[in-house]
């Protein structure tokens, strides 16, 4: 399965069980949840019992899904197409050419609009 395919299963799953497809601002707060769940998973597993190994390497395994769920859902609600974003970022030299080059799907185009709000 591609990241495009994905991509477009996790919209539709979004869409079907009623969960937020229009607003940024939430999904990045929710993402920010799950990496809070993904530390402190992480920092207790390193500190705790080994018979706590997997239960808390369980929560990071599903705290890192999330955060690609989520991910990919805002690749979605800017309308790009996940695929292009990643191999775009790849084959680029810096972090600040994806958006001064050509675009991946209609990237330059929200960048261009929030500069000017």
């Amino acid at each position: 399965m591609t990241y495009s395919d994905l991509q477009q299963r996790i919209y539709e799953n979004k869409v079907r069980r009623g969960f937020n497809i229009t607003d940024v601002g939430k999904e990045l707060i929710l993402m920010m949840e799950e990496f809070g769940e993904l530390n402190d998973a992480y920092l207790l597993r390193n500190v705790t019992r080994h018979d706590d190994y997997p239960k808390l390497t369980a929560k990071m395994v599903d705290a890192v899904g999330d955060l690609q769920v989520y991910n990919l859902g805002l690749v979605s609600m800017f309308g790009w197409k996940a695929d292009e974003v990643v191999n775009r970022k790849l084959e680029l030299p810096s972090p600040n050419a994806f958006f001064h080059s050509t675009t991946p799907s209609n990237s330059n185009m929200i960048y261009e609009n929030e500069m000017e709000e």
